[in-house]
């Protein structure tokens, strides 16, 4: 809808006195708007600027104090009615977004409502008032001195104003403000602006700036003074000491403490306390010193450090001290046999041990890092009697040891139970045995009858704790002492009988189950020792063929019942050779069964003579078809013949076999290969010759020729005062242990 009316005032505009019809548009819909304030500061410039939607085809009135001083039909179209009002100038505008009117030099008359109107509406206005400035604004205190954790509370306030003082407040650069302040009106309109601040103080607000900052105009602030915080704290310490820290014992140790802040920093105190035991003060200072410090030292020391405020949180420092194994000593163990033994140390050290039991050198048992340790033994023995051995070692020292000992009572055991005594002749009579017993045993020799043998001397020597030899000795024997009799040992755990047999000595009986090896480097010979006689033998091995005599050197009796070995070399190949040992002492010797084989010849790789050989096995082979035809004719029935000497001689030298020396041999090997050459048998000569020398030793030992067994010991039948039985004993039944005698004179 449109309206026009008559504007008499148009005329002040136009010096032509025309009449200005000006129409008035009313847009359904338009509103007015609130009113705002600004304040400007005398002398300043103002622009005022209006937002209009629409000003298409619009008439738009800019008044003050509802007296219009520009107006527009459009956005390119602004009049500037000429209204003198106090020499002021305005200055307005049109843009796209809205309507704006200047001036400059503002003074305090120029106060009052700018409008915007449309259709006698107001749809914006300002109403502008002189301003005055904010001149300061001041803290509640000038200094602040507070303990950490300690409420502070400041305020601030601003000079009377207009308008009213927005106030800020910081800490440092950080805006601190949570809230708004309280204003203050005086009577003539001017206002004062009060903001308080609280804050909970901590020790990382030493030393920083708080200040407020206060604004009424726009780019005009105006700071209080800065007040630094001065935050009390107690002290903070820290150890630059290892942790945990570990050292050898003996060694000496300085613990440091350092405090890292404190406010005040000044007259600090300390304390070094063990953590076990506060209420014990160590040291007052900040290094601590333990001289060769001990294994009991180990453990948590604090430090502490304070001011005028208060004692600073402890700094913890572990003491590890490191010391070498020291191993538990017990009393000595004393069990029974068959009783389940459980041996027990404690080992102290640190770190934690490795240990390893020992019986002597045997390893056995082994146990990483313990501060314990046990060796079981499920079922103990009488020889379990001994010192076990406890080795101990860790990162300080290695192989500490100790000693466990262990008793086992037993009653007497000993290795063999059954003694040969061989005798010469105007020899003495000694024999012992070696007793395992624990306690001490007694003893008793007795003859077969059981009464007791006082005509021997006898000893008993202690070789350690369970460990005994019984010694009996006569300076000279004589034939009645020969005969078997009893050695009762014992204690209160039990006893034990050795049957000592003694006899007078001869030769040895014969070595047993000889096997001979023959390779291309030579002939090995295993044979297992017989009863010696009484009497230290030695064993001689011999290789006999028609065209050498070997032997080797005496090998030394290891024992009876036990295997020997020798070595035969330089032996010529290709050759059948006859074996056999022998055994001798010094009332003769004997002779094993004899065994044979030939000596291997060593391959050669000759491929150059390969074609020779052919050639020449063809010869042989026809030559020899020659000589057996020959050979068959002439001497068939002297080759029978020989052939049933040779076996009745071998059969014969198999049933008593003994040997002279060897220089008695070679006379006799010779003469006897002599007799047979013509014939050229190699087997024969060996027959006849081992012959010989059965003739030989019959005749040499002519007492021992009628044995029948040689495993059978005699006990001499000489009847005399004092004897007690005439007795023959199988060397199997009391030869298992024999002591070889001197002459005792």
């Amino acid at each position: 809808m449109y309206s026009c009316q008559r504007k008499s005032t148009v005329m002040l505009f136009f010096p032509t006195r025309e009449l200005l019809l000006v129409c008035f548009i009313h847009i359904n819909g338009l509103k007015a708007q609130s009113t705002s304030t600004e304040y400007y500061e005398e002398g300043s410039d103002v622009c005022l600027n209006f937002s209009l939607d629409d000003l298409h085809q619009t008439a738009v009135f800019m008044k003050r104090d509802n007296r219009t001083i520009c107006i527009t039909t459009d956005k390119s179209n602004a009049y500037m009615i000429p209204i003198n009002w106090e020499n002021r100038t305005f200055t307005c505008s049109v843009s796209e977004i809205g309507f704006s009117v200047c001036f400059e030099n503002f003074q305090r008359t120029d106060t009052g409502l700018f409008s915007v109107n449309v259709s006698n509406t107001i749809i914006n206005s300002i109403s502008i008032k002189q301003a005055v400035p904010v001149e300061y604004v001041a803290m509640s205190v000038t200094s602040i001195r507070m303990v950490a954790g300690t409420l502070m509370s400041l305020s601030c306030l601003t000079s009377y104003c207009i308008p009213p003082a927005n106030v800020t407040w910081y800490k440092s650069s950080v805006d601190m403000t949570s809230h708004y302040g309280s204003i203050y009106a005086d009577r003539w309109g001017l206002m004062r602006t009060i903001l308080a601040f609280q804050i909970t103080l901590v020790k990382e607000d030493n030393g920083k700036p708080v200040f407020c900052k206060a604004s009424n105009i726009h780019g005009k602030d105006v700071l209080s003074s800065l007040i630094i915080l001065n935050v009390l704290y107690k002290p903070e310490v820290e150890s630059n000491t290892p942790n945990p820290y570990r050292l050898i014992e003996g060694n000496t140790v300085i613990l440091m403490c350092t405090v890292t802040t404190a406010n005040p920093n000044t007259s600090i105190t300390w304390k070094w306390i063990r953590t076990d035991s506060p209420a014990t003060a160590l040291h007052n200072g900040s290094k601590y010193t333990i001289l060769n410090i001990q294994r009991g030292s180990s453990g948590s020391y604090s430090c502490t450090a304070s001011n005028s405020v208060g004692t600073s949180d402890a700094a913890t420092i572990l003491l590890d001290v490191q010391f070498k194994p020291s191993i538990e000593i017990k009393q000595c163990m004393t069990v029974n046999e068959t009783d389940r033994v459980v041996l027990t140390r404690n080992i102290y050290s640190n770190p934690l041990a490795n240990v390893s039991w020992f019986d002597g050198t045997q390893l056995l048992q082994t146990q990483t890092s313990v501060n314990t340790t046990s060796f079981i033994i499920e079922t103990v023995l009488c020889t379990d009697t001994k010192n076990f051995t406890l080795v101990a070692s860790n990162t300080v020292q290695s192989n500490v040891t100790s000693r466990v000992e262990l008793i086992v009572n037993c009653k007497p055991t000993v290795e063999k139970t059954n003694i040969s005594v061989g005798v010469g002749d105007a020899s003495g009579l000694e024999f012992s045995s070696t007793v395992i017993a624990y306690p001490r045993p007694q003893y008793v020799l007795e003859y077969e009858d059981g009464t007791k043998n006082d005509g021997m001397t006898d000893t008993l020597t202690w070789n350690s704790v369970n460990n005994f030899t019984i010694h009996f000795k006569k300076n000279v024997a004589n034939p009645y002492d020969y005969g078997l009799y009893q050695l009762r040992i014992s204690n209160v755990f039990g006893n034990t009988v050795i049957y000592v047999n003694v006899f007078p000595k001869r030769r040895p009986d014969s070595p047993r189950n000889v096997e001979v090896t023959c390779n291309v480097k030579g002939v090995t010979l295993k044979w297992k020792s017989s009863f010696n006689g009484g009497d230290p033998q030695t064993f001689t091995v011999y290789a006999v063929n028609g065209h050498q005599n070997t032997h080797s050197y005496p090998v030394l009796d290891k024992g009876e019942n036990k295997i020997h070995q020798a070595l035969l070399q330089n032996l010529q190949p290709s050759l059948t050779y006859v074996f056999y040992v022998s055994a001798q002492n010094s009332h003769g010797n004997i002779s094993s069964d004899v065994k044979s084989c030939a000596k291997l010849e060593e391959t050669k790789d000759l491929t150059g003579v390969v074609v020779g050989v052919v050639g020449g096995l063809l010869a042989l082979v026809i030559g020899i078809c020659v000589i057996v035809v020959i050979v068959h004719r002439r001497y068939a029935c002297s080759w029978s013949c020989d052939i049933k000497f040779v076996k009745r001689n071998m059969n014969t030298a198999r049933e008593d076999a003994t040997y002279t020396h060897i220089t008695e041999r070679e006379n006799t090997e010779r003469n006897l290969y002599d007799e047979i050459s013509g014939n050229g048998s190699e087997k024969q000569y060996e027959t006849i010759l081992m012959k010989g020398r059965e003739e030989t030793t019959e005749k040499q030992y002519e007492t021992l020729a009628n044995s029948k067994d040689s495993d059978t010991h005699v006990v001499s039948d000489t009847k005399a005062t004092g004897s007690k039985k005439q007795s023959i004993l199988k060397s199997k039944g009391y030869s298992e242990e024999y002591t070889n005698t001197t002459l005792v004179k």
